[in-house]
């Protein structure tokens, strides 16, 4: 290999590299950019560079296909590069592979991954705004190729084919307004507190009995089969006010309070049951806790296909809301 030739690789694998991790920048910075703070500098006539990353945010799909081909290529660029420069250093193929392993490896995965996205992810409010025209340019080169609409097809396509499941980065209202939260307290407008109890709010709107339920297989239940004096032991092991009463088959027939098992000496174990409410574990919490409310009993069986998964108490419902401790 000429001394020009070595030169022209040792610029085609550092293109490459530099390429890529800019790139891989590029990504972490787009998704981590304050919404919040780019609506504000809109609000500037202009801000031309505003006005170019929203342009690019307006097509999320197309914005990923552009970022992954720039990437890619990059990547190629600089393994092309390296792997040229070792084949004409005159070594064998055995210890040229290994030598591509050993070199590429820590330059592409902490030079050209790891370190860029990292540093984009602390600046991304800077840095993207600056590197929004390259995005721009690589877009424009894509079209005219005709690569990006034909990959734009492909995922539309494939989008369709398995579902297209919404991504808690590109959910609309609830994700700007945890962005809105985020810069809130970050500015002082809101304390520290005011902003965890908003992000439980969201979090108590999301919320499924499953996420908060007891597994069947961890509740103490007192059987109608059993003596009272089981009955009470029970009761007491558990700590909870309110247990499920079954019977001989393990059906779920009832609610028991604890207290009546003291106060209601007279009356068999069986008499003691109260109606239970009945949950799907694909139920929203609020709709559980109604059912609660109106039931006028602490907790609710969970069930599935007409048998019982699991357990929730009024405690377990509001958990969420009140978050961990609380």
């Amino acid at each position: 290999m000429t001394a020009a030739e070595t030169i022209i690789w040792i610029a085609v694998a550092m293109l490459g590299l530099l390429g890529s991790a800019l790139w891989s920048g590029i990504e972490t910075g787009f998704y981590c950019l304050s919404r919040v703070r780019l609506d504000i500098r809109l609000s500037d006539p202009h801000d031309a560079a505003a006005r170019r990353v929203r342009t690019e945010l307006e097509d999320r799909g197309r914005l990923l296909t552009t970022i992954l081909l720039g990437n890619n290529v990059c990547n190629y660029a600089g393994t092309l590069g390296v792997t040229a420069l070792l084949a004409g250093a005159g070594l064998p193929d055995g210890l040229t592979v290994v030598l591509q392993v050993l070199v590429l490896t820590p330059l592409l995965l902490i030079f050209g991954e790891s370190l860029p996205k990292e540093i984009f992810r602390l600046n991304a409010d800077t840095l993207t705004y600056r590197v929004a025209p390259l995005v721009t340019i690589g877009r424009w080169i894509a079209t005219a190729t005709l690569v990006l609409p034909l990959l734009s097809r492909i995922a539309r396509a494939a989008t369709r084919a398995i579902g297209d499941a919404a991504s808690p980065l590109e959910s609309g209202g609830r994700s700007r307004l945890l962005d809105l939260l985020s810069e809130s307290a970050h500015s002082g407008a809101i304390s520290g507190v005011q902003g965890r109890l908003a992000e439980r709010v969201l979090a108590f709107e999301r919320a499924s009995v499953r996420s908060v339920m007891v597994p069947w297989s961890r509740v103490d239940r007192i059987s109608t089969q059993r003596s009272r004096q089981h009955a009470i032991e029970v009761a007491l092991r558990s700590g909870r006010t309110w247990l499920p009463l079954t019977d001989r088959r393990g059906r779920v027939v009832g609610v028991v309070h604890a207290v009546d098992l003291f106060a209601r000496t007279g009356e068999e174990i069986a008499d003691l049951g109260r109606p239970p409410v009945r949950v799907s574990p694909r139920d929203h919490v609020r709709r559980a806790i109604g059912r609660l409310v109106e039931s006028g009993t602490a907790i609710a069986i969970v069930e599935e296909g007409g048998r019982p998964v699991g357990l929730v108490a009024e405690h377990d419902l509001v958990g969420p809301l009140l978050g961990p401790g609380d």
